[in-house]
């Protein structure tokens, strides 16, 4: 569920920008968590990767 801000910040001018607005209009919210790779798991996938797209060959 998307949480939205208080009134009061709304009262104070704050605005969401269109596109978060469009995002939430489209129910373009429900993604799983992302997450940042460090070198040696961003290595082990890449390497992964690259020995199924050779055995492919």
């Amino acid at each position: 569920m998307i949480k939205k801000i208080s009134k009061g910040f709304l009262e104070k001018g704050f605005q969401y920008p269109e596109s978060y607005n469009k995002i939430i209009e489209l129910n373009l919210v429900d993604f799983d968590y992302w997450y940042v790779m460090n070198e040696e798991q961003a290595l082990k996938r890449l390497t992964g990767l690259r020995d199924d797209i050779l055995s492919d060959i």
